[in-house]
């Protein structure tokens, strides 16, 4: 072995890899068209939070990491709170909405959420591009406060996917289009704490799956690419629940391209799927919390990131990364993991639950989802 090769070996050997844990067969193929979505969890909006969003602006919370939110082509989160003004606690409707003081019989936290529509002009202003909006405080508010968040998130102009108004026969698809790609999301959720739907408003992954499965066939006859966002699992557990590991391989043979989970309140694993037709897919089982005023791991949420790539052989997913973030006070707010001075056991925490270093985005690094074609 000659002095150049044995310098070029050392010189490897020093760098960080840039293959990633997980593979995508087509991940360096030549692209006409590139887009990255970016995915985080749940707006758990408790009550603490409601009142410093309220009183400044809900938007400050989460700046810490909005440089990276801006980054992205489309950014999604899941809405886990009505936001339905002048809704009581006891679901008895009154003039209230935009009130000079913050009223805590209408706006409170766990365990019957509702927020104030000031959080919606603070997703609408830091770039949020959908919101799931099924999960298991959709009813917290009732038929009523369900068709009133409805109408506040279209107010400020914001897609959103897995709900509608009570009598409304609309999908629960949406698409948009973004860097020319034509996009399908299809939101639904697991539970809704034992409160009644019986107007059908809200979309259920287990119960409706024969709807989900046809929602996701009919998207993918329209859409580049089709991600499903659904609310379930175990609260508080890291590993994935059987049942859903196999709920999401089903959507991925139904035709969904992504997979990303929400509502454990603590992260779970990132995992390709490939299908019998030979796509790569991928599951984000459990992004945990976004913004929340929980404890402990609770504290830790992923920034997922998935790249798209297209060409006229169809759209593939060329990579996909995360960031794990740490949510501190509710003044001092949202910050990435590796900035906020929480502590190697969290770092711990994170590599032993996501096996897959080579997937992690430090926060001071370049987004790419396909590092080792670069």
């Amino acid at each position: 072995m000659n002095k150049l090769i044995v310098r070029l070996v050392l010189i490897s050997m020093s760098l960080p890899s840039l293959a990633q844990a997980i593979p995508f067969e087509a991940a360096c193929e030549p692209a006409q068209k590139t887009l990255v979505i970016g995915a985080v969890g749940d707006f758990l909006m408790h009550g603490p939070l409601q009142v410093q969003g309220y009183n400044t602006r809900f938007e400050s919370i989460w700046s810490g990491v909005q440089s990276r939110m801006d980054e992205v082509d489309v950014m999604y989160a899941n809405l886990e709170t009505p936001v339905a003004a002048g809704v009581t606690r006891g679901r008895q409707v009154t003039n209230g909405g935009v009130r000079p003081v913050f009223d805590k019989n209408i706006y409170s936290g766990y365990p019957v959420f509702n927020t104030h529509e000031k959080l919606l002009a603070g997703i609408k202003a830091s770039g949020f591009d959908i919101l799931s909006t099924p999960n298991n405080h959709s009813m917290d508010r009732g038929p009523g406060g369900s068709d009133k968040t409805v109408d506040a998130i279209e107010s400020y102009g914001i897609p959103y996917s897995g709900t509608r108004k009570r009598g409304s026969n609309k999908s629960f698809i949406t698409y948009m289009h973004s860097g020319g790609f034509d996009l399908a999301f299809i939101a639904c959720t697991f539970s809704l704490n034992g409160f009644n739907d019986p107007n059908d408003q809200v979309l259920e992954c287990y119960s409706e799956k024969s709807k989900l499965i046809a929602e996701i066939k009919e998207a993918g006859r329209r859409a580049d690419a089709v991600i499903v966002t659904p609310h379930w699992g175990i609260e508080y557990t890291n590993a994935p629940a059987a049942r859903d590991v196999a709920l999401g391989k089903e959507l991925l043979e139904a035709g969904a391209t992504a997979v990303v989970a929400t509502h454990p309140h603590v992260i779970q694993p990132i995992r390709k799927h490939v299908t019998n037709d030979g796509r790569e897919g991928v599951i984000v089982f459990s992004t945990g919390n976004f913004i929340s005023n929980q404890q402990g791991q609770k504290k830790i949420g992923l920034m997922a990131f998935i790249g798209l790539s297209k060409s006229n052989k169809g759209t593939w997913i060329n990579g996909v990364r995360y960031s794990p973030t740490y949510m501190g006070t509710a003044q001092s707010g949202l910050k990435f993991l590796d900035q906020s001075g929480a502590g190697s056991s969290f770092t711990t925490l994170v590599e032993n639950v996501m096996k897959d270093k080579a997937g992690f985005l430090p926060s001071n690094a370049k987004l790419v989802t396909n590092p080792e074609c670069h």
